[in-house]
């Protein structure tokens, strides 16, 4: 399941630098700009990303302890 996210996040990656312009992306990188909107990219995707696993791994424990309690209706 984490590889899923980790292959997700390098794809995502490339893609941001696929849809870049050159001008605007020469400017940026003058101004040192370009790093900090990185930057941000970067720490709202990582923040993203734990979020969901960590949502996953508790939904999976209160998953388990429903089956383990025999409270799962059908």
């Amino acid at each position: 399941m984490t590889k899923r996210y980790i292959i997700t996040a390098v794809f995502l990656a490339f893609q941001m630098q696929v849809f870049a312009q050159q001008e605007q992306a020469d400017f940026m990188r003058s101004t040192g700009k370009i790093y900090v909107v990185v930057a941000v990219i970067l720490v709202i995707l990582l923040g993203l990303f734990f979020y969901l696993i960590r949502m996953d791994k508790n939904l999976t424990k209160l998953e388990n302890q429903i089956k383990k309690n025999g409270r799962a209706k059908k």
